[in-house]
C-alpha cells in the first residue's frame, strides 16, 4: 500500500531548510510552496488511510487481527505529527499547531495498539510452541 512517508519527508526537509540555511534566502518562496505542496500531500493520505480501513474493516467485515504492515500505518502518523510542526513553525503559522497537538495523541495511541497486538500475537505464538513442543516430548516416550 502506498503511505505518505516520502512527501512527509520532504516536508521535514524543506521545513528545515527555510529555517536553517540563510545562504537559501532567495528560494524561499520555493522551497516553501514546494514544502507546501508536500506537506499537503501526507495531510491528503490521513483521511484516505481512515477512509480505506474502515471500508475494510467495517463493510468488508475483515477481522482486525496484529499485522506486521500495521506498523507501515503507525509510522507515518508520527512522521505527520513532526511534519506538521517542522512546517507551521517554518512558515509561521501557528494555526497549524492545533494538529500536532492532538496528532501526537493519536500517533502515541496507535503506537500503543500496534505495540500490544504485536505483544499478544507474539505470546500466543510463545505458548502454542510450547505446548506443540511438550506434545511431541510426551509422544517420545
Amino acid at each position: 500500500m502506498a503511505q505518505p512517508k516520502p512527501s512527509l519527508e520532504v516536508a521535514i526537509n524543506g521545513s528545515w531548510l527555510l529555517v536553517s540555511w540563510e545562504v537559501l534566502h532567495d528560494f524561499q518562496p520555493f522551497i516553501g510552496g514546494f514544502t507546501l505542496f508536500f506537506w499537503a500531500t501526507g495531510t491528503w493520505w490521513i483521511p484516505l488511510l481512515v477512509i480505506v480501513g474502515f471500508w475494510r474493516h467495517v463493510i468488508e467485515r475483515v477481522p482486525v487481527t496484529y499485522d506486521p504492515q500495521y506498523w507501515s500505518l503507525v509510522f507515518p502518523l508520527g512522521m505527520y505529527t513532526v511534519a506538521t510542526l517542522m512546517f507551521a513553525n517554518a512558515i509561521g503559522l501557528p494555526f497549524l499547531l492545533i494538529i500536532p497537538r492532538i496528532a501526537v495523541y493519536i500517533a502515541m495511541l496507535a503506537w500503543f495498539i500496534t505495540f500490544s497486538a504485536m505483544l499478544l500475537k507474539l505470546g500466543k505464538f510463545c505458548l502454542a510452541y510450547g505446548r506443540r513442543k511438550t506434545s511431541l516430548a510426551t509422544r517420545a516416550h
